[in-house]
């Protein structure tokens, strides 16, 4: 009986020395593996091509300039425009002394008038039309304050006619006055058919409009005051307004 507790008591032994030498083998393995330094983060993710950025943001530009350029140009055509429906043309103004003269009395134009509206004024009114947008030209007709004398007028008869008859503007057909608020139709007349006559402004379709001032509006402007029946070549006068239309 002895013998066999002395060999429990060793197997006892054997088996506790395992079992501490398996908890030292546990630890030692725990200290190691705590001791053990972390492992790396990971890589950062790769960064895009900054050539091509920087190309794609010099494009970008480029167009957002182009753009700007662009409308810049419009806002210029928009006060282009804006001005040329607030300005208004300078009055062209016929005067004797200028060689716009008519005879005493008569409406017919002369050659060298009619000469000087294709060399003088006609290319103004070609370029009041294209700078200030214009398309109605009226041509006013002025003189002074001296009777026209008794005669016939055959205004009511031929006026419309001689406008509308396409005839040359250098035709011998008369327009005849009785006072002066005729005779400054007539003259107006004359000059407003010579003008639509001319192919440059008939291209455009203006509309010429003849107008009489007769002898009551004055070189100022102003109403006449009546008191001055005498011959004044500054009254005796042809004033051409060009506007737009309604």
């Amino acid at each position: 009986m002895r013998t066999l507790h002395l060999q429990l008591g060793q197997e006892v032994i054997y088996l506790l020395m395992s079992i501490f030498a398996l908890a030292t083998l546990i630890l030692a393995l725990y200290a190691t593996q705590a001791a053990r330094p972390p492992p790396p983060p990971p890589p950062p993710p790769a960064l895009p091509d900054t050539d091509k950025q920087i190309s794609d943001l010099g494009k970008r530009n480029s167009q957002l300039l182009l753009d700007i350029s662009a409308l810049e140009a419009r806002e210029r055509r928009l006060v282009d425009e804006i001005k040329k429906l607030n300005d208004k043309p300078p009055i062209i103004t016929l005067e004797e002394q200028q060689g716009y003269k008519f005879e005493s009395g008569d409406a017919s134009l002369t050659a060298d008038f009619r000469d000087k509206l294709t060399r003088e004024k006609v290319p103004e009114l070609l370029r009041y039309a294209s700078t200030y947008n214009v398309n109605i030209i009226e041509v006013i007709g002025h003189t002074d304050e001296v009777p026209v004398g008794t005669r016939n007028s055959n205004l009511d008869y031929m006026l419309i006619p001689f406008l509308r008859s396409g005839a040359s503007p250098d035709t011998t057909q008369q327009l005849q006055a009785t006072d002066n608020a005729g005779l400054g139709m007539a003259r107006a007349a004359a000059v407003a058919r010579y003008l639509l006559a001319d192919p440059g402004l008939k291209a455009l379709k203006m509309q010429i409009l003849p107008l009489s001032g007769a002898q009551v509006i004055d070189v100022n402007d102003a109403l006449s005051t009546g008191s001055d029946q005498k011959e004044d070549r500054n009254r005796r006068r042809i004033e051409i307004r060009a506007r737009r239309g309604n």
